[in-house]
């Protein structure tokens, strides 16, 4: 997806997010532990538009300077699941997840 569409995308979300026309729900996670050693550091918000399952999380990462430097790192990413709850796809990250967040 172009950077374009998904901010127009992003913004469509925090509006209808605002205007309570989209719902978010939310849970702690069961297991917090990612692939590649990420962390979830929050809750899970989970809601459908246009009969797609959307989720959005706040997690740490190791960013890495060498082979063995690192710092954690925090980023929010925002997922479209398959029919089983999986992430089919991860979107670009951009700014404006924060504020959708």
């Amino acid at each position: 997806m172009k950077s374009d569409k998904l901010s127009q995308f992003i913004i469509k979300l925090i509006k209808l997010t605002r205007s309570s026309e989209l719902k978010w729900s939310s849970r702690t996670p069961t297991d917090d532990a990612l692939p590649n050693g990420e962390f979830i550091l929050d809750k899970l918000y989970e809601a459908n538009v246009n009969d797609r399952d959307f989720r959005l999380y706040r997690y740490k990462y190791r960013n890495y300077f060498e082979d063995y430097n690192y710092e954690w790192s925090q980023r929010i990413r925002l997922e479209l699941l398959d029919n089983d709850g999986h992430s089919d796809f991860e979107f670009e990250y951009l700014n404006s997840m924060n504020d959708l967040l």
